[in-house]
């Protein structure tokens, strides 16, 4: 059995959410407190999505930086939000039953419901092609799901606690996901077997995201950002310094960037290749999500009770401050 080793002090994103009011049912939030959860940009990226611990999802036009649509879309906390490659559905994740769903983007109308796990669903993410949506959560299970009809595809078991987040990778040829056991689990993404978990890190792990071919890089409670080559299952390399709290990370979309966010509301954006920090920043309030726009552009940023930010890339200068 795998023992979780536990970090004194160590500010997850579910520690993160509790500080902003973990249930929301019945409880105003105002403007100047809201706390974006999860950050997706779509596909053409004219707009950024948001789904936030009022259960609501909003959508802003990245021209005119103003709210375009804002829609009740779980009774609690959005966990997470995900935007097909063809730009037409939106899935979004939460703890309340239906924990997964399926809405047209045009129309904010809800076209599909699951129960996707027991308890909480962390992380809804479609494949490249579009055709399949993978889903983890907090009873240790992975899930495939089609993404036009809701059907169930495949169930991967292997991890010892919650599943924190889930990735494709190689070309949706595998599916990649951390948690709380701080092993990096690679599976086949048609069979759904487990084909590697590597324990490279030494406590549990809260982010990983993916960039182009088998690059995967992943953040913990160990103070570590790491990359790796997710078809062979073995690190590159780990990226300079230590951060404390890691809550997120992303990689811009042609692999040159990673950035990694901090429960003390600190940004840093490192050279892939060659693991060097180029561009720290510091926020007041702790970082939630991280998403890079399609074009590698912008680093997007939500934090705690204080709104989503705009960063460039790679200056890693705030150019916005998205609230609705």
């Amino acid at each position: 059995m795998i023992e979780r080793i536990q970090v004194p002090g160590t500010l997850t994103r579910r520690a993160l959410l509790a500080l902003a009011g973990a249930s929301v049912v019945g409880r105003a939030k105002a403007a100047e407190t809201f706390s974006p959860w999860c950050l997706a940009f779509t596909p053409d990226g004219a707009r950024l999505v948001a789904g936030s611990d009022d259960g609501r999802v909003r959508l802003w036009d990245l021209t005119t930086r103003r709210v375009t649509s804002s829609f009740p879309a779980h009774a609690d906390a959005v966990f997470g939000v995900a935007v097909s490659p063809d730009g037409k559905t939106l899935a979004t994740c939460g703890r309340d039953a239906p924990r997964l769903r399926l809405w047209d983007l045009a129309t904010q109308k809800r076209v599909a419901g699951i129960d996707a796990h027991e308890g909480w669903v962390w992380t809804a993410t479609f494949s490249r092609d579009g055709k399949r949506l993978a889903t983890c959560g907090g009873d240790s299970v992975v899930r495939v799901w089609s993404a036009s009809s809701g059907e169930w595809l495949l169930e991967m078991r292997g991890h010892v606690g919650a599943v924190k987040r889930v990735v494709w990778a190689d070309s949706d040829r595998r599916l990649v996901s951390v948690g709380d056991d701080g092993l990096l689990h690679v599976w086949d993404a048609t069979t759904g077997a487990d084909l590697h978990a590597v324990p490279g890190h030494t406590s549990w792990l809260e982010a990983v995201a993916a960039g182009p071919g088998n690059l995967v890089v992943t953040a913990g409670a160990d103070r570590t950002v790491r990359a790796w080559d997710a078809a062979a299952g073995k690190p590159l390399r780990t990226f300079a310094g230590a951060v404390r709290d890691v809550t997120s990370v992303a990689v811009s979309p042609d692999g040159g960037w990673a950035a990694a966010g901090a429960a003390d509301g600190s940004l840093r954006l490192y050279g892939v290749s060659t693991g060097e920090l180029s561009q720290r920043r510091a926020a007041k309030a702790g970082v939630l999500a991280l998403a890079f726009s399609p074009d590698g552009k912008w680093l997007a940023s939500a934090h705690r009770d204080d709104g989503v930010r705009l960063w460039t890339v790679p200056a890693l200068e705030e150019a916005a401050t998205l609230r609705p």
